[in-house]
């Protein structure tokens, strides 16, 4: 029945005192029963304050017309208190949920109706390790239980499931996403897509170098769904040591510590050990979730982890602790244990993520690349899934092999295309080698050397001393060849007379056969040796 608001409140007392039933219209509220009654004239009758029976503004004829049907289309899954995740202490790689209460359709269905419920919380519930989780509270008919997902489009569409956080696994340390309550059901169609799309950068997250190939990030601003996460600024590295002992305290009189350090991984260098700050005490004091530092140990609070796919193993390794780009290794895809030597004058890239927790990741380039190459390097196919799942890529950084310098891009600002090698000289790889159509500098390093080639697309140098001709005899190689040699190929060759034009002709022996050339005093000697001069002109004239 919807209410007619032609009655009116008559009074109010217990049920007991109530009057007789007979006037049509009185309203009766028993303050000890805390029910309102009506008079239709007959009798009393408790009112039925259902949402289905009271009206709302419509149209004459439509289909809906009543509070509950506005909360039903209208109305988001949600839930309105409670229900915060937490890790389980002491830590076991599990979560807890928290009491709460909640709304949301008894099942997947817009015309579905609506309720309200309370939520009893829950422990240890187990989570997929290295995988982001991604809990929801399950109507489940009326039995409201958490259910969890490595994937958003299992449960998050449903509208008898309310998203509670995001937490990604890694051994027994947890990052939690604690989601928002959210309003309706518009809304939270839009956060998800949002999520679905992937996290995004709203402001802020600026890396630069600093330092021997260490970064500095400034504070900054993600979004995951409608979810907004604050990140606190880096320095790498932030080293102290600490100079009291406390339990789960981190005391450096000189530390700095501010409050942005709340959320931080602390490295103790000393035994290498890892916790988390859980509290801002003073610029002298931080609270951390597990006892790990005692007077004298040393402290790294600007860290990050490097990340690089095993080969051998089929799995992603973290190296948590470090505060330097690598200028000298490289992620190998194909074959080992991971890490391979970058070569001479060549290039390693290297990706940064900020988390959701806001700690700092950086996932080594999969290639020992040139100049060209490093800058055209796309974002890798094959990525861990932190970065893929619960972070948001934040710069792209190039070091050449066993130097100090970092060139900085961000995704937001640049697209990554080739630009960097502008001289030939910063090109990769110019002494090897593998230009079979180009020959090699090497080949002319001598002085007084020329190009020849003996076999076909064999190029090689030849010197030349004082004093020769380069050239090639009957089945031989191209040389520097000697005289004896050439005269042999000249008088080898003649096909005509020579013509020395009007020179003299020296160095020649007497001849010893018809077809050799004589000398002046050869024929001198010959004709006038033993012989008076008479004779002698007649035996020239006879011979």
């Amino acid at each position: 029945m919807a209410i007619d608001f032609k009655w009116t409140l008559h009074e109010e007392g217990l049920v007991a005192d109530r009057p007789a039933a007979g006037t049509d219209g009185r309203l009766y509220y028993a303050t000890d029963e805390d029910i309102l009654y009506y008079d239709n004239g007959l009798a009393w009758t408790a009112f039925d304050w259902v949402a289905g029976h009271v009206l709302v503004s419509i149209l004459s004829g439509a289909t809906y017309n009543d509070v509950q049907d506005f909360i039903n289309f209208f109305g988001n899954r949600t839930f309105l208190s409670g229900c915060v995740i937490s890790a389980t202490d002491p830590a076991d790689g599990t979560v807890a949920i928290a009491s709460g209460t909640a709304w949301c359709k008894e099942t997947d269905s817009n015309t579905a109706v609506g309720k309200f419920f309370d939520f009893v919380g829950k422990t240890a519930i187990a989570l997929t390790d290295m995988q982001t989780n991604i809990l929801y509270l399950d109507y489940n008919a009326g039995t409201p239980q958490v259910v969890v997902a490595t994937s958003a489009l299992t449960y998050s569409f449903r509208q008898d499931h309310i998203l509670l956080g995001v937490v990604f696994q890694n051994g027994n340390e947890t990052h939690i996403l604690q989601a928002d309550p959210i309003g309706i059901q518009g809304d939270n169609r839009s956060h998800m897509m949002r999520v679905e799309a992937g996290a995004v950068r709203s402001s802020g997250l600026v890396t630069t170098s600093t330092g021997t190939r260490n970064l500095a990030i400034t504070a900054g601003v993600l979004h995951l769904g409608l979810n907004r996460k604050t990140t606190p600024p880096y320095t790498t590295p932030n080293a102290g040591t600490a100079d009291d002992t406390g339990t789960n305290k981190l005391h450096d009189a000189d530390g700095g510590f501010v409050a942005a350090d709340v959320g931080k991984r602390v490295h103790n260098t000393t035994d290498d050990t890892y916790t988390e700050v859980t509290a801002y005490v003073d610029a002298g004091e931080l609270t951390l979730r597990d006892d790990i530092f005692v007077s004298g140990e040393n402290y790294d609070l600007g860290i990050f982890s490097y990340w690089y796919y095993n080969y051998t193993t089929s799995a992603w390794v973290e190296v948590p602790g470090s505060t330097a780009i690598s200028n000298t290794q490289y992620n190998l895809m194909t074959s080992g244990t991971g890490l391979a030597s970058l070569g001479s004058n060549r290039f390693g890239v290297h990706w940064v993520y900020m988390d959701f927790d806001g700690h700092l990741h950086i996932v080594y380039g999969q290639d020992n690349y040139t100049a060209n190459e490093a800058e055209e390097a796309a974002v890798p196919a094959s990525l861990p899934n932190i970065a893929t799942n619960f972070s948001v890529l934040i710069a792209k950084i190039i070091c050449q092999e066993g130097t100090d310098t970092l060139t900085i891009t961000y995704p937001w600002t640049s697209v990554f295309t080739s630009s960097l090698a502008t001289d030939h000289g910063s090109l990769g790889g110019l002494l090897d080698d593998d230009h079979t159509q180009y020959p090699l500098k090497t080949l002319f390093d001598a002085a007084n050397t020329i190009l020849k080639a003996d076999v076909q697309s064999t190029p090689e140098g030849l010197t030349v001393v004082e004093q020769r001709l380069v050239g090639r005899i009957t089945s031989g190689v191209i040389t520097a060849l000697t005289p004896a040699q050439i005269m042999a190929l000249l008088s080898g060759g003649a096909t005509a007379e020579f013509s020395f034009g009007t020179q003299k002709v020296g160095g020649i022996i007497d001849p010893t056969t018809n077809q050799q050339a004589a000398t002046k005093k050869y024929v001198d000697d010959t004709v006038a040796g033993g012989v008076g001069s008479a004779e002698a002109l007649m035996y020239a004239l006879c011979n």
